[in-house]
């Protein structure tokens, strides 16, 4: 899915496009427009799974949408406080689960937000677009004593820590610059970049 948005203000127009990633170039079929959710012309896509979107609308619900068919689930009522959310699929349980770090997960299925206790202690640096879902489990990274990548397998609720690569760590460690950290998924892998910006005098 290709998404056209206009970033910041609701009044915005939102168009969205699938295409086939898989195709060769030369044989690439063209753009499709797709339309929006029903009675739901303005939202923000939080974060995509196996052509699903996890929408937040200008009414205030959150929307599990399927563009290629128009249909949509409305998620639960919950604190939807923080920004990062993540939609991953769960072979095991044949299931959808949409996290909101640190300890909030609803898997579809079940209909209803629950609490993960024994999760990481420390503040959740913004994804910028979704929690990265690499091996049935969801990534982000946390800021305390030190920064690390966290994971939450949705197959059997636990988490583990990553370390992160030595030159981002000494970037943190320091942080003499204005920097962004962000852990995203590529080729079911796990990746990690950071933007660091020199702060003025």
């Amino acid at each position: 899915m290709v998404v056209d948005v206009g970033i910041g203000h609701w009044d915005y127009s939102y168009s969205n496009y699938s295409c086939c990633l898989s195709s060769p170039s030369s044989s690439a079929q063209p753009l499709q427009k797709l339309g929006c959710p029903s009675n739901h012309k303005h939202y923000v896509i939080l974060c995509c799974c196996d052509g699903l979107s996890l929408l937040r609308c200008h009414s205030g619900c959150y929307l599990l949408w399927n563009p290629s068919t128009n249909e949509s689930v409305r998620l639960p009522n919950h604190e939807f406080s923080h920004k990062t959310y993540g939609l991953g699929y769960d072979s095991i349980s044949d299931d959808y689960s949409t996290a909101r770090p640190p300890n909030r997960i609803l898997a579809l299925k079940s209909g209803s937000w629950k609490n993960i206790d024994n999760h990481p202690a420390g503040g959740i640096q913004n994804q910028t677009f979704g929690l990265a879902f690499v091996h049935a489990a969801f990534h982000w990274i946390v800021r305390g004593s030190k920064y690390f990548v966290t994971s939450f397998n949705i197959s059997n609720e636990t988490h583990g820590e990553i370390s992160l690569p030595e030159g981002i760590s000494n970037i943190l460690k320091h942080r003499r610059c204005d920097f962004t950290c962000v852990v995203s998924a590529f080729d079911e892998m796990r990746c990690v970049y950071s933007t660091c910006q020199e702060r003025k005098l």
